[in-house]
């Protein structure tokens, strides 16, 4: 059975040994070594460094909201991972990270309740610019990757997951555009569910928002690792991110 994580809580993962590992850092290290290729084109991926979170790529720190996320709980890879609750408003936030046109978005949930809608993270600002988010229907729970590319809602490319993520478990929800091509969902282990994309992301700056878009949208539950890749990062890179729902520590 897959190791959970209840919000506030440290859980120890067990991961499966190879021949001749004889420690879970170990067995992690041989993981980092076997994928070297999830480095390629990572261009944002933030770590909680004691109560701070800090873009491993340029080293900036992240802006926490008045109620702060606090890193009480650890993701399946052994990472420390944000609590968010929807009635505190948390959120983090990151500047604009330059023009995506091929990108993956790739983020770990543990969700408590799909009481509200909610953005898992977002480049998203209704008022003023919409470029793409993760989020889930408070009718449903189940997730979208909407990427929009001309800033007008009903005309953005919408891939849906079919399945909604079970409640007080981990998971890992990737997004996918290949400008021009197409933008694909994946949840865990289950098919991509893709929508012909004939057009490209919404070119703008917006701030990357996680746990929210712009000020709504808020979370219930953790958050884990994130990452964002320039490139369209193919299903069998993202099934070694996933690594059977335990994950992989940067830098992989």
């Amino acid at each position: 059975m897959k190791p959970a994580c209840r919000p506030g809580l440290v859980p120890q993962v067990a991961l499966k040994p190879r021949m001749g590992a004889r420690s879970r850092g170990m067995v992690l290290n041989d993981l980092m070594s076997e994928c070297p290729s999830l480095l390629n084109d990572l261009v944002f991926y933030p770590m909680w460094r004691g109560s701070q979170c800090v873009d491993m790529i340029s080293g900036a720190v992240l802006t926490n909201s008045a109620s702060p996320v606090l890193p009480t709980a650890q993701s399946p890879s052994g990472e420390l991972a944000g609590v968010f609750a929807s009635a505190s408003s948390q959120y983090l936030e990151f500047p604009d990270i330059g023009g995506l046109r091929d990108f993956t978005v790739a983020v770990w949930h543990y969700p408590t309740a799909y009481s509200t809608a909610q953005a898992l993270i977002s480049q998203w600002n209704p008022s003023v610019s919409r470029r793409w988010e993760i989020w889930c229907s408070s009718i449903d729970g189940l997730f979208e990757f909407v990427v929009s590319h001309d800033n007008v809602y009903a005309n953005a490319y919408k891939p849906k997951a079919v399945v909604a993520p079970s409640l007080n478990n981990w998971h890992m929800i990737a997004g996918t555009c290949v400008a021009g091509s197409r933008v694909g969902l994946a949840i865990d282990n289950l098919p991509e569910v893709n929508v012909s994309a004939p057009n490209s992301c919404y070119s703008v700056s917006v701030p990357i928002n996680i746990g929210r878009y712009f000020s709504t949208g808020y979370v219930n539950g953790c958050l884990g690792p994130v990452a964002i890749w320039r490139r369209a990062v193919p299903t069998q890179e993202l099934q070694l991110y996933w690594n059977n729902g335990m994950g992989i520590r940067y830098p992989f």
